[in-house]
């Protein structure tokens, strides 16, 4: 029991414990964006998603649904926190083309439950991945990166899990850097095809 003579420290305390509070709370919460295509393929349509507004850095992408067609970065510089491709029946595709520039703050999912691809084509077009990128994971997973074109990630699986199996393909032109481990055929099926 707090008396009146210790009533400033009660004070004290609640407002302490409120500032704690506070600052042990996310700045902003991770959404989700779901592909619809309900438009066109233009990845910078705001009516290709749902909810009607853009991917941000602090959002995740989920492509799943081809509605009008699969999604297409052709040319400018789109955001994203996590990409996840082919997490449904209807698996996903991405194209990253005429300079078009992804970059994504987190990691990224091709063929997560399903099967997912993307591609990687033209000079300029690149995809900046900060974490890992992983190809298969329970599904089928597959990267083609050609015509100068450029992938940067931190780590890469082709398959991470015994289900999974990821190819990526590093054709004429194309680069992939990826600045740490890669690991091809972690626990499921990975190929790497290199073609000059």
């Amino acid at each position: 029991r707090i008396d009146r003579a210790h009533r400033p420290l009660r004070n004290w305390l609640c407002s302490t414990s409120l500032v704690v509070l506070a600052a042990a709370m996310p700045v902003g919460a991770v959404h989700a964006q779901e592909w619809t295509g309900t438009v066109s393929t233009d990845w910078g349509a705001a009516g290709n998603w749902q909810g009607g507004s853009l991917p941000t850095a602090v959002g995740d992408v989920f492509i799943n649904s081809e509605g009008a067609g699969w999604p297409v970065i052709n040319g400018g510089t789109r955001v994203a926190n996590r990409v996840v491709i082919g997490d449904s029946a209807d698996g996903g595709n991405l194209t990253i083309m005429g300079g078009g520039v992804l970059n994504t703050s987190d990691s990224v999912d091709i063929g997560f439950n399903n099967i997912g691809s993307a591609i990687v084509t033209g000079g300029g077009s690149a995809w900046n991945i900060a974490s890992q990128l992983e190809l298969g994971f329970l599904g089928t997973g597959t990267l083609t990166i050609s015509n100068n074109g450029l992938v940067n990630s931190e780590d890469g699986y082709l398959s991470n899990r015994a289900q999974g199996s990821g190819t990526a393909n590093v054709n004429s032109g194309g680069t992939w850097i990826n600045s740490r481990d890669l690991f091809v055929g972690y626990q499921g099926t990975g190929a790497l095809n290199i073609a000059s």
